[in-house]
């Protein structure tokens, strides 16, 4: 089974191209059975501010049960549009250095962040999304989320992230059309699995 992982600013279109990509994908000979893991941070979002550290521990626990629960055995493909490695990025804006509560918690989820990544690399492939299409407001995102200069903050971070806790293989996808993203996504496969293509 192959893991991947759609990483990027909010607004990229992280959850347009991995449905479009799993769409595609359910057509194929090699991959008829792929499971879509949604974005538990969104969930939360819709009634709740974040404002504390432990919701992004909390959030990062999610989405990883949610990953966690599906089984992997019959499976060819498993896509998330919420790596559970980029809530590292939004907990690196929270930190309050000052404040010892939020520095132990800081603590404790890179420790479990670590773990999930150790010793076997927890995604084959992170596609991911620079910060190159205008953000759309649909009423979860918080209104920082438009700023362009904080869009450059994250586009930043979020890479780093991948450094400190990398995938097998971290590809960025240029194209900003819908099909040209996908068929990006399915040249890197063809090149890297084709036997299971």
């Amino acid at each position: 089974m192959i893991k991947i992982g759609f990483a990027g600013c909010p607004g990229t279109g992280k959850t347009s191209t991995s449905r479009a990509l799993a769409s595609f994908l359910r057509r194929t000979e090699n991959f008829k059975k792929v499971e879509l893991v949604p974005e538990y941070a969104r969930r939360y979002l819709s009634k709740f501010n974040i404002e504390h550290m432990w919701e992004q521990l909390r959030i990062f626990e999610k989405q990883l049960e949610w990953e966690d629960s599906v089984p992997t055995e019959s499976l060819d493909l498993l896509i998330t549009d919420a790596p559970i490695f980029a809530g590292w990025t939004y907990a690196l804006e929270m930190k309050n250095p000052t404040d010892a509560k939020e520095n132990m918690l800081m603590n404790d989820l890179f420790k479990k962040m670590n773990r999930a990544n150790c010793p076997k690399l927890r995604y084959d492939i992170i596609f991911y999304l620079p910060p190159v299409l205008e953000a759309v407001k649909d009423g979860v995102r918080p209104e920082t989320n438009f700023d362009p200069a904080w869009r450059s903050m994250m586009d930043f971070r979020l890479r780093n992230t991948f450094d400190i806790f990398p995938p097998i293989h971290f590809v960025e996808i240029n194209a900003v059309d819908m099909k040209e993203r996908v068929d990006e996504c399915i040249a890197f496969l063809e090149k890297n699995y084709a036997k299971n293509m």
